[in-house]
């Protein structure tokens, strides 16, 4: 039998763009990380998510919304993001994660079941997806996707690198490294093709307004979304749009 994933999710308040976005109330007074993980325990359990944060004091916050929510935290380094992942994962016990960012609000859990399927059937070390063009989703702004990966992947990376620019974004080693690695990246859904002026990834004060937005509308229309469902509200908002490729303009990864 195949041990479960740990779904990792990577947040912390001490933001530069956006300081305290983490704990900043969202919808209905819940904060971001605080809908992601409610929406994750629709679909997995609870002693598989682990919300991973740093030392700082200012991320106190972050460990007692684990607390009342019922979920663990990590607390390790700020900026080797990468280490707090492995120590993460070593305490408890995953050889299989997800790892999800907590700027996204509109995460999809159900793609998230298809990467840990395709990690458990290819037996791949890193899964994730792309577009058409073959840019890897996670280095692009639509905020839906998550990446899955195994433990031993993310000590490749720690024992090939040490430029704090991998350290902090933990997987963007592969990007440029992919022929070290046992990789699959899964072509996104069709619906998707030409829709890369989409943003729901949370860096600024606009991206914050516009996503805000956009949930507390999709949250009246229908609250179990899915991905169509997110589109065809989007393409109903046009001005959501405009601020979207504003932010995408500016914000290039």
């Amino acid at each position: 039998m195949i041990d479960k994933p740990l779904l990792i999710l990577q947040a912390r308040t001490g933001s530069t763009r956006l300081p305290k976005k983490m704990v900043r109330p969202f919808y209905q007074n819940k904060t971001i990380p605080q809908i992601i993980i409610e929406n994750l325990l629709k679909h997995f359990d609870s002693n598989r998510i682990v919300l991973a944060t740093s030392t700082n004091k200012g991320d106190d916050e972050l460990e007692k919304l684990c607390s009342e929510i019922g979920i663990s935290c990590f607390r390790g380094s700020e900026n080797n993001v990468l280490k707090r992942f492995i120590d993460c994962a070593i305490q408890y016990k995953g050889n299989r994660l997800v790892r999800i960012c907590a700027d996204n609000p509109f995460l999809l859990p159900e793609f998230i079941l298809e990467l840990t399927k395709e990690l458990d059937v290819s037996g791949k070390e890193y899964i994730s997806f792309q577009w058409k063009d073959l840019t890897p989703v996670m280095l692009s702004h639509i905020g839906v996707f998550a990446e899955a990966m195994t433990l031993n992947f993310l000590k490749k990376i720690q024992n090939s690198t040490e430029d704090p620019l991998y350290l902090e974004h933990v997987t963007n080693y592969i990007y440029t490294h992919k022929n070290e690695f046992d990789h699959k990246f899964l072509n996104l859904p069709q619906i998707l093709e030409g829709r890369e002026n989409i943003r729901l990834t949370v860096d600024t004060e606009s991206d914050f307004n516009t996503t805000q937005e956009l949930y507390s509308k999709m949250m009246e229309k229908k609250s179990d979304f899915e991905l169509m469902d997110l589109l065809e509200l989007i393409d109903e908002n046009p001005v959501l749009i405009d601020n979207m490729e504003a932010q995408i303009d500016q914000n290039a990864k």
